[in-house]
């Protein structure tokens, strides 16, 4: 068989036949990137194909002597002619990338280098990539463009590895390997191809919720962290963003003295939830809830020591929606679900949490709440601070707020540099949060001095009176709790004031504070006369005797040295009360003279 220039040839190129063609068309062909030289032909009337690189090469090998080659033209003398057959096309070969797309290179390099050795680079690299400083500190949308980058590499080198490997596997028997080899990695290009697909679709699932669970976080209100009660309390409100745990952690360092976190947020990234939990339990804090406190803030709510919900307000659950899909997505719910039944909640609880799902929301009624175990006190909130105002007052509006009260009113009356004094505190703990008790108790420590010096110099009608309300009182106060009765009849001068507030009925406490104002304005009237010193009135004597017979030794020893007394409270409360109705059965020309020898001598 000859291979000069008059032989014809069909080409084969990826199946499509053409031809025949003319060598020199051939060689057209090859220099046009029409063909290349893994292609196949086979020669006019001959069987059999073989590589179009073998073609050319036989061709420039059996080219003829230049006297005997069709097309030979003489030329001058002593030079020789030159063949018609034109010299090898210098093919001009692709880069490495587009080589491998075309399926040029060898069905080995294809696939073990190309598919296995780059997939497991290019997965080394995005892991190595993913933990580094720049890309864990930076925002949360820097992080999402990452990875849906991340997501479109893998795809583009995942289509061009399964491409050229395919059509390097079709041109492998025609470079005269086995046929085996080139079924068997088409069938692992099909098996990888599906397990490809599943976890692009996978990975491109979790790119999209990623994209939209940023849009949800920007979306919620900035978290915002205020000290409350001179850093005794905290309060949170706004969205769980990623950083906010990182807030929370700085401001409690600012406030070793707090021990309760109010919270009040729609929730938000579940893992930020999970890591200002731990900062509260670390603490040991009680948290606290006077609004509403959903999703991730309800994990929050539940790391307290004590959790406590004001009246009316809001707890809400629902399952978490995590960022990643499939497989994954249901590993991160369900280890929620295990977390809440670790921590103690039922299971009826959280299978009734957990059926709220995506924006839906369960409200658990108190009384579930306190089935469950998730709230411990339900609570009016009066000893807790109502959060900071939203518009601080100056010291005008406080003092005219605090003279339309009668104690207020009274404090002016006697004594104007008191009445501002008072003004200047009360703005203070409103200014800061304050609680309605810390007001009430601003008030009564600055009245209370006035009061008790007042009684003694009152007239016998008069202490009488008033002390037949404290005697009510008292008595009220020892019906539900005679800790606090003691307390309270036997305070001296600059300790803390008990919280009575919420032991007596509101008539109770306006009859008394009605009673302590009286008392104040009559005692500053400049018409009243001095009270002369007291000397210990013969009446006294007879109380105490009477008094003797009717209580037990041990409460009437309690009068002789009330300090290192061991009664219990029940006993102090009703030997003190005893002793002023004892005195209150005298007639009022008697009693008052004994009254304010006795509280002279306080």
């Amino acid at each position: 068989m000859t291979y000069a220039g008059q032989t014809k040839w069909y080409l084969n190129r990826r199946g499509a036949i053409s031809g025949p063609h003319t060598l020199p068309e051939l060689y057209r062909l090859i220099e046009t990137d029409e063909a290349d030289l893994q292609d196949i032909a086979q020669a006019e009337g001959v069987e059999g194909w073989m590589p179009l690189s073998e073609v050319i090469r036989r061709a420039n090998a059996a080219a003829p002597a230049p006297d005997t080659f069709p097309g030979f033209s003489p030329q001058k003398a002593g030079e020789k002619s030159q063949p018609s057959v034109p010299p090898t096309p210098a093919v001009r070969r692709s880069n490495y990338l587009l080589r491998h797309w075309r399926g040029e290179l060898s069905l080995a390099v294809s696939y073990w280098v190309n598919s296995f050795v780059v997939s497991l680079a290019l997965s080394a690299a995005i892991g190595a990539l993913s933990t580094t400083d720049t890309l864990q500190s930076g925002s949360p949308r820097f992080a999402v463009a990452w990875l849906t980058g991340a997501f479109l590499v893998c795809l583009a080198v995942g289509l061009w590895q399964l491409v050229g490997t395919w059509r390097s596997a079709d041109r492998h028997t025609s470079r005269g390997g086995r046929r085996f080899w080139s079924v068997a990695v088409k069938v692992l290009l099909c098996l990888g191809l599906i397990r490809g697909v599943t976890e692009l679709g996978m990975a491109g699932m979790t790119a999209m919720n990623a994209w939209r669970h940023v849009a949800t976080m920007e979306e919620l209100p900035p978290p915002e962290f205020l000290l409350l009660r001179g850093g005794t309390e905290v309060e949170f409100r706004g969205g769980i963003r990623p950083g906010t745990a990182a807030q929370l952690r700085e401001i409690l360092g600012r406030a070793p003295q707090a021990r309760i976190i109010h919270l009040g947020s729609p929730g938000g990234d579940l893992t930020e939830g999970h890591t200002m939990a731990a900062l509260v339990r670390a603490r040991g804090m009680d948290t606290y809830v006077r609004s509403s406190c959903l999703s991730a803030c309800a994990s929050v709510f539940l790391a307290g020591r004590n959790r406590l919900l004001k009246e009316g307000a809001l707890l809400g659950f629902h399952a978490p929606t995590p960022v990643a899909s499939g497989i994954e997505g249901v590993r991160i719910v369900e280890a929620e679900r295990r977390a809440m039944v670790t921590s103690g909640l039922p299971e009826w609880f959280v299978t009734r949490a957990f059926m709220a799902r995506g924006s839906e929301m369960w409200f658990p009624t108190v009384d579930e709440l306190s089935t469950a175990r998730v709230v411990t006190f339900v609570t009016d909130g009066r000893h807790l601070s109502p959060g900071r105002p939203a518009s601080l007052k100056n010291q005008a509006e406080v003092e005219n707020t605090l003279r339309a009260g009668v104690l207020g009113a009274a404090l002016e009356t006697a004594n104007a540099g008191a009445f501002r004094d008072l003004a200047s505190r009360l703005r203070a703990v409103h200014n800061d949060g304050g609680t309605v008790n810390d007001g009430i108790a601003a008030v009564e420590r600055a009245v209370a001095p006035f009061f008790a010096e007042s009684l003694k110099k009152l007239p016998d009608r008069q202490i009488v009176a008033a002390i037949r309300i404290i005697v009510d009182t008292a008595r009220a106060l020892g019906a539900r709790d005679s800790r606090v009765c003691r307390d309270w009849l036997m305070r001296r001068p600059g300790e803390p004031l008990p919280d009575v507030a919420a032991l007596l009925t509101q008539q109770q406490q306006q009859a008394f504070t009605q009673a302590m104002a009286d008392v104040i304005v009559a005692a500053a009237d400049p018409r009243q006369g001095a009270v002369p010193p007291q000397r210990e009135p013969p009446q006294l004597q007879g109380v105490i005797r009477r008094l003797d017979a009717r209580l037990p030794r041990g409460q009437m020893a309690f009068f002789n040295a009330p300090e290192g007394t061991q009664l219990p409270p029940a006993a102090v409360c009703t030997a003190v009360i005893e002793l002023y109705m004892e005195i209150l059965r005298l007639p009022e020309r008697e009693a008052g003279p004994v009254l304010r020898f006795l509280l002279a001598s306080v």
